[in-house]
This record gives C-alpha cells, structure tokens and sequence, in this order.
C-alpha cells in the first residue's frame, strides 16, 4: 500500500511571521548602510577638525560639504536645493558664505547625500545659472595664491566643453574671468587646467599641458601654488600635472565676489580651500594628504 505525502498549507500566522522576519532583515540591513555612511560622516568631520589646513597660514577660504557648520540642516537632504553654502574658516575676522536666492531651484547646486568616498557633496548641473555666489566682495588683493579643490570628472559630458569651476570677480570689467577652469576636449580625452588669477595691470595665468586623462565621476584633488613667480605648477593628485607653467607677469591678484560652479561646470564640488600665501612644498603636500585621507583618493607623494 502506498502512502501519499500529506501537504499542509502555511497559516496566515505562519506567513506573517515570515513577513515579518524578512522585514526585519531588510530593516537590519538598511540601517547597517545608515550606520556606515553615519560612521564616515564623522570621521570625515574628525579629520576636518584636525587637519593642518588651519596651523597654516594665510587663510582665506574653506568651503567643505561634511561639516555640520556648512549648510541649514533642512537642506543637508538628498536632492535638496542648496542656499547657503558656509565658510568654515573658524580663524576669518568675518563671517564669509556663498548663497543663491534664485526663485528657480534648477539654479542652485543639490546636495548629495553620498557622493565621493560616500560623503556628501554638491553638484552642479552645467546649466547657465547653477552656481553659488558670495554677496560681498571678500576685498583681498594678494601677490600669491595657494588653491586646493575636491571635485568629480563631469557626469556626462559628450563633446568639447570648457568648466568654470571656481570664479573670482573683484568687481571690474578686467577681471570678470578670473579662477580656475576645467577645460576639456572630450569624454575620456585629455583634460587640462587653467589657471586666470588677473589683476588691473594684466592677466596672470598658466594651463596644464601633459595631465592624464579624468574619468567621469571619478574624485580627484587639483591644487596650484602661484608664488608670484614666473613659474606656476599644478597637481593633480599630488602629482605635478604640467610642464613649467608660464605667467605674464609679477602681479598682484584679487579675491573678490567668489563663485562656485559658474554655470558652465557639470560634476560635484567637495571642498574648496584658499591660501593667500604661496605654500611651501611640506604644506601643500600635507593638506593633499589630508584631502586624500578624508575623501578617499590616492595622492601621490
């Protein structure tokens, strides 16, 4: 005689309790991610606090998407439009901040909740007016320069394109394109910097000729020391990313309305920080180390 298997069908209690621990799972899960970028969080804000950048100085601006001084907090959301943008220099006799007060939110920068290295940063979409401006003339006129900025390759770009990524306007006709520029001549193509730091007396610039190619969304760390010379170097990285680079002249430069993005640049910015003074190769080299460290980028040394 052959027995047949008896099947039993699962109570609704049963399936609940199934349900319920899968829920569980996913929820143990999701919270293990928060947990983690919560955890680098701090330690990116660990790393700020400690950092050289402020026993160095000559400080002028620090602009970085970790700190909790940055923005209002009802903007430090994924996708939120961002209005104010801090400078975190604690050492500034006054309080310095970029901000956008555009009726249109394509024209402010969005906050990214996880972005290079996991942290948090700003992108900027390329359009004509996604940037964010400071209201007043920080009025500094300065013979050096020392420049260090976090950013990403642009998202998407397909063709020839040329990135306003930093910009500063005293205020005059001469000096309207001052700043740093990311120039490029296609996706996965050479890249080059340039670097316009004018004055009323002339135009003060220099461009990397043999950088290696930047990928798409890709962080990197670009630094530039000008010591009022008649030679100017680039870092990509770390690593020099020009031959030597060629100004035209011994001049004195401006930092006035400052603007990030410029509506020109496409990718994300994650740090910006301003030296007025040429930095020596031991400064310049431990402030790259500790933007390598806190976003996850190798530097070569």
């Amino acid at each position: 005689m052959i027995k047949r298997a008896r099947y039993k069908a699962f109570s609704f209690l049963e399936i609940s309790v199934v349900i319920m621990i899968i829920g569980l799972l996913i929820s143990a899960i999701l919270t293990g991610s928060e947990v983690t970028a919560s955890a680098k969080l701090v330690h990116a804000r660990s790393l700020t606090q400690n950092s050289p950048v402020l026993s160095i100085s000559g400080l002028a601006l620090w602009l970085d998407t970790t700190s909790e001084k940055s923005f209002s907090k009802l903007e430090t959301k994924e996708g939120a439009a961002i209005s104010r943008w801090n400078d975190i220099n604690s050492e500034a006799s006054v309080s310095n901040y970029l901000s956008n007060s555009s009726g249109t939110l394509a024209d402010h920068p969005t906050y990214k909740e996880t972005c290079i290295n996991g942290l948090p940063c700003l992108y900027f979409n390329g359009t004509t007016n996604n940037k964010i401006t400071s209201p007043k003339q920080m009025g500094i006129r300065t013979k050096y320069i020392s420049m260090f900025l976090v950013f990403t390759g642009s998202e998407s770009a397909t063709s020839s394109y040329a990135s306003n990524v930093f910009n500063s306007n005293f205020g005059s006709a001469w000096d309207n394109n001052s700043g740093a520029f990311l120039l490029t001549t296609a996706v996965n193509s050479t890249k080059y910097f340039f670097y316009n730091m004018p004055s009323n007396y002339g135009i003060q610039y220099t461009s990397c000729t043999s950088i290696a190619s930047m990928n798409p969304k890709q962080g990197y760390i670009y630094s530039v020391v000008d010591d009022n010379s008649s030679s100017i170097f680039h870092y990509i990285n770390g690593a020099v990313a020009n031959n030597a680079g060629t100004n035209s002249g011994i001049l004195t430069k401006t930092l006035g309305i400052v603007s990030i993005g410029n509506g020109s640049y496409q990718g994300n910015i994650g740090e910006v920080i301003i030296f007025t003074k040429a930095l020596t190769t031991t400064e310049r080299k431990s402030v790259e180390q500790y933007l390598g460290k806190k976003w996850g980028i190798a530097i070569n040394s």
